[in-house]
C-alpha cells in the first residue's frame, strides 16, 4: 500500500484524469435519470394490484393448474365485464376487488393469468420439447453406421440440464429486462472502454510526460516494482467504477423497476425461458459484473503492454482505443444483423464465433444465458461463456507478463 499511495496521488494530481472521471460519472448520472424518466411512464397496469393479485392467490395454497384455471376463469369474467360497460366512464368510479377500479383488476389480472400461463405452463413444455428433441437426435444419431459423437454428446448434455425442474415462484420478478437495458449498452460500453485506455495511458506515460524516468530507472524500487503499483492502481480504479455501476443499475432495479427478490431463478424473467443453467437473478448479475471486470482489465493490460513497448501517450492511446472499440462496434453490428436470421446463415455463424474468442462480447452477458450454449473442444462440452471467459484471462495473463517483462528489462538495463 504504501508503493501505491504515491501512484494513486501522481495519477489524481492530473487533470486529465479528474476530466476523464468526471464524465464517466456524468454519463452514470445521465442513465440513472433516463431509468427514473422510463419509470414514471404509465404502464398498461398497476405493479401494486399485480402484486396483489399473486399474493392473494398464493395465499390459496393451490396447485399450478389449479391457480391458474381459476386464474383464467376470473379473468374472463372480468374480460366480460369490460365489455358490458364498453366506453362507459361509469366503471372507473367503481371499486375494484384489488385495485382503484375494475379496469386496474382487469388489466393487472389479465397479465398475472399471462405469467402463470408462462410459468405453469409454457416453461416446462417448452423444456419437454427440448428434451425429447435431444433424445430422438441421440437415437437417431446412433442409428448410423458412423454416428457422430459430438452430436451425440452435446444433445446428451442438452437433455440432462433442461431435465430439470426449475424452482420458479409465482411472484413478480419486477421489470428484469429494463433494469438491464441500461448500463448494458453499447454507448456505456463505449465510455466505458475508453475511460480503461485512456486512464491506463495516462498512469503509464506520466511520468514521461513530467520528464520524471532518469529518477525512476535509478531508484531502488526498480521499474518493475512500480509497473505493479500502477498496474493496482489502474485495475482498484476499474473495480471500482464496475462496482459503482453495478449498485447503481441494481439500486435503479429495485426502485424505479421492482426487481426486488435476487433469489429467483431467471427463468422466472421470460426472456431467459430457455436459459438451460440453475442460476438466480443475482448469480446472473454477478457474473455479468465479473465478465466486464475482466474485460476492462484485459483493456487495462493491453494498454500497459503497449506503454511499455512505445511509450508515447498518443499512440499508445490510438491503438488501445482501436482495439477496445473496433470489435466492439463489429460484435454489435454483427449482432443486430442476426436478429430475425436463420441459425444457419452466414451472419449468424460469424456471430457465433466472435462469442468464442472475442473478449468483448463479455459486455453484453445475456446472449450466453438465453439458450443452449455450449460448443465441443476436444470432446468436452464447455458453456460458450466460459471458453470466452478462459480466453479473456489468458490475454489479460499474456499481456500483464510482457509489460512486466518489458519493464523488468528497461530496469535491467539501466542498472547495466
Amino acid at each position: 500500500m504504501n508503493r501505491i499511495t504515491p501512484e494513486f496521488k501522481k495519477l489524481f494530481s492530473s487533470a486529465f484524469t479528474w476530466v476523464c472521471l468526471i464524465a464517466v460519472i456524468a454519463f452514470m448520472g445521465y442513465y440513472v435519470y433516463k431509468a427514473f424518466s422510463v419509470s414514471m411512464y404509465q404502464e398498461d397496469f398497476s405493479r401494486d394490484t399485480y402484486r396483489n393479485i399473486i399474493a392473494e392467490y398464493r395465499a390459496k395454497g393451490l396447485s399450478d393448474q389449479e391457480l391458474l384455471e381459476q386464474l383464467s376463469a376470473e379473468n374472463s369474467q372480468l374480460t366480460e365485464q369490460a365489455i358490458a360497460y364498453g366506453d362507459d366512464d361509469d366503471i372507473y368510479s367503481m371499486p375494484g376487488k384489488y385495485g382503484k377500479n375494475p379496469i386496474d383488476d382487469f388489466l393487472s389480472l389479465n397479465r398475472a393469468c399471462d405469467y402463470a400461463r408462462y410459468l405453469f405452463d409454457d416453461l416446462p413444455s417448452h423444456r419437454r420439447v427440448i428434451v425429447t428433441d435431444a433424445l430422438y437426435n441421440i437415437r437417431a444419431e446412433q442409428a448410423k453406421s458412423e454416428p457422430d459423437l459430438y452430436i451425440i454428446s452435446e444433445n446428451q448434455l442438452a437433455a440432462d440440464m433442461y431435465n430439470r425442474i426449475v424452482p420458479t415462484e409465482f411472484t413478480d420478478p419486477g421489470d428484469v429486462d429494463r433494469t438491464l437495458e441500461y448500463f448494458d449498452n453499447t454507448i456505456w460500453d463505449y465510455i466505458m472502454a475508453a475511460f480503461a485506455v485512456l486512464l491506463t495511458v495516462r498512469m503509464f506515460t506520466l511520468d514521461i510526460t513530467r520528464r520524471s524516468y532518469k529518477m525512476i530507472f535509478s531508484s531502488a524500487n526498480g521499474r518493475g516494482r512500480l509497473f505493479l503499483s500502477q498496474m493496482s492502481v489502474c485495475l482498484i480504479v476499474f473495480t471500482a467504477m464496475i462496482l459503482i455501476q453495478t449498485l447503481c443499475q441494481l439500486i435503479c432495479g429495485i426502485v424505479f423497476f421492482g426487481v426486488e427478490n435476487f433469489s429467483l431463478p431467471v427463468q422466472n424473467v421470460e426472456s431467459f425461458e430457455l436459459c438451460p443453467f440453475n442460476l438466480t437473478l443475482g448469480g446472473y448479475f454477478a457474473l455479468k459484473t465479473i465478465g466486464k471486470l475482466l474485460f476492462y482489465y484485459m483493456t487495462a493490460t493491453f494498454a500497459a503492454m503497449l506503454c511499455a513497448l512505445i511509450r508515447k501517450p498518443l499512440p499508445c492511446a490510438a491503438v488501445s482505443l482501436t482495439a477496445a472499440i473496433l470489435p466492439l462496434a463489429a460484435a454489435g453490428y454483427i449482432h443486430e444483423l442476426t436478429l430475425g436470421e436463420n441459425i444457419l446463415s452466414a451472419e449468424y455463424k460469424i456471430f457465433e464465433a466472435l462469442r468464442c474468442f472475442v473478449p468483448h462480447c463479455l459486455l453484453d452477458p445475456e446472449t450466453y444465458f438465453t439458450s443452449f450454449d455450449h460448443i465441443n473442444i476436444a470432446g468436452l462440452e464447455i458453456s460458450r461463456f466460459v471458453f470466452v471467459v478462459i480466453i479473456t484471462a489468458i490475454i489479460t495473463a499474456g499481456c500483464f507478463v510482457l509489460a512486466y517483462l518489458k519493464f523488468g528489462k528497461s530496469t535491467a538495463k539501466q542498472r547495466g
